[in-house]
Order: structure tokens, then sequence, then C-alpha cells
């Protein structure tokens, strides 16, 4: 985008000195001979203010090319120039004025708009890797929190095996093809897949489990509602599965779509259950029913 202003610039240059040069020996030959047109007196009254030196004909040259081209007393000046110069300027003017409008200012937009898109796009880029960072973050923050868990979890591993552990690990932090380092196994195969409550309030108590957690923006001024919070089926013991999607839920401050969505679900649920127990007052009644044209049809014995 510079360049093609310097280009532009430069182009304003040779025209005005093309012009200046022009118009001078115009002026300088009506004074000498003394006997000067209509055009060149018109021409005259007004050559100071147009091309009296070359920064004041640069000037009327980029308003010529920018489309306010007249005297002070609002006549054009191509008309003028075209009386005094003839056929050769119209046609000069022509050319010059399609190149430079349809050739250097479409270029500067293209220039300039492809330099816009060129930013956005890197800004585009940016933020993506911004988010793939933050994600990255999260996991592994995520991950040494779970690690802590189920180091200090219960010895109720309800029935999975340590070779599902490290699979669920695989599943959310990373690819299940790439495997791990034997220390990293041997420290997963001695770990738990469940964190009873007494446990979970005694690891919310550590000091780098605080750390960990509120680098995670995860809210933890009542532990014991946490648990309860994460403990999703509400057996009293916490899972991997529920531990991951928990934490990940308290994430981020609170909203109000959260609480919103809540009450619509709780009276979604609340109508579901009233049509339940209708219907089985209704299934109740037709089996009464049915009773009691059984009763009625067996023979009195």
């Amino acid at each position: 985008l510079f360049w093609a202003f310097i280009f532009l610039a430069v182009l304003v240059y040779i025209f005005g000195v093309t012009i200046r040069q022009m118009s001078r020996d115009e002026v300088e030959r009506c004074a000498q001979s003394g006997v000067c047109s209509v055009e060149q007196e018109a021409f005259k009254r007004h050559y100071e203010n147009l091309f009296s030196n070359l920064l004041q004909s640069m000037f009327t040259v980029f308003r010529c090319l920018v489309g306010e081209c007249s005297n002070t007393d609002g006549t054009p000046i191509p008309p003028m120039m075209l009386d005094m110069h003839g056929p050769l300027f119209a046609i000069g003017y022509v050319i010059v004025t399609c190149f430079v409008m349809f050739g250097v200012f479409n270029l500067v937009m293209a220039i300039f708009v492809e330099n816009t898109l060129e930013t956005a796009r890197l800004s585009q880029r940016k933020r993506t890797l911004a988010r793939q960072a933050e994600s990255v973050r999260v996991a592994k923050e995520l991950q040494k929190v779970v690690l802590m868990f189920c180091a200090g979890g219960s010895s109720d591993t309800t029935g999975r095996s340590p070779n599902n552990f490290r699979g669920t690990f695989g599943r959310f932090f990373g690819s299940s093809e790439s495997p791990a380092p034997a220390e990293t196994l041997q420290e997963v195969d001695k770990m738990s897949m469940s964190v009873t409550r007494v446990v979970f309030m005694k690891l919310m108590d550590d000091a780098k489990v605080k750390a960990l957690l509120e680098d995670l923006d995860v809210a933890i001024s009542d532990k014991e509602k946490l648990f309860d919070i994460i403990d999703s089926n509400g057996n009293g013991v916490v899972d991997v599965n529920e531990l991951i999607e928990g934490l990940m839920k308290m994430r981020g401050p609170v909203d109000k779509g959260d609480a919103v969505g809540t009450a619509l679900m709780t009276r979604q649920v609340m109508r579901d259950i009233r049509k339940l127990e209708r219907e089985m007052h209704q299934w109740n009644r037709t089996l009464k029913a049915n009773q009691n044209r059984i009763l009625q049809k067996l023979p009195n014995s």
C-alpha cells in the first residue's frame, strides 16, 4: 500500500511538471508577443493560483484527478487548456485520467482490501492458536487434578481395570495410539478409578489441588456441594468420567443461562412426572374395572 501511494505521488509529480512547463511557456509566449487570445487572457488571470510553482501545479493536477478540476471562479480547467493546446491535450487528458482513475486508484483499493483480508486471516489464526493453546493448558491442568484425586482415591475400582483407566485418559487427554511412558503407566496401575467423599474432602484442602482448580477457574467455596454436583448418580463415589465432566462443567463464572436451563429442564421433568402420574391413575382405574368385571363373571362359590 505504501508503494502504491508512492507511485501515485510520482505520477502527480510528472504530470505537475509537464503541465507547469506547458502553462509557463504559453504565458511567456503571450507576454512576449503582446497579442493574447481570449482563452490566454482568461488563463493568465488564474495562472498564479494554478501553476505558479511546482507545488501549486501538483496540487492542481491532483484536484483534476480526483474530480474537482476548476478555477477559483468555478470555470472548468480542461476546456480552457483544450482551447490553448488543441486536441492533443484532450487525448492526453483522457488517457491519463482513465489510467489513474481505473488503474492506479483501483490498484490502491485492491492492495488495501488485500491487506485488510490478510490482517483478518492473521488475527483469526492467532485466535485459533490461542484457543488451541488454552485447550492444551486446560487439558494438562485437568489431567493433573484427576491424577491427584485418583492417586488418593479409595481401593474400590468398581470392577474396572487399569487398562480401562488408561483408555479413559487416552480419550480425554490424548490419542490412544501414542504409548505413555512406563513410569506413568506404573503410577496409573496403582491408582483408583473412584474417589469417595472422605478422600475428596481431604484432597480439597490440599494447596496444590486448590491452585490447580483456581487455574481451571473452578469455584471451590463449598466442598460438600461441589462433591454432590460432581457425583451425578448419587452413589457417594465419584469416578473418573464424573470427575472430568463435572470439573469441565464447573469452569468459568456463573451464567444466567445455566440457571434458566436448569429451571426449564426441571419444569419439563415435573411435567413428565405429572403426565406419568395421570397415566398410572388411568391404568389403575382400568385394571380395577377389568378386575371387577372378571369377579362378576365368576360363579358364586
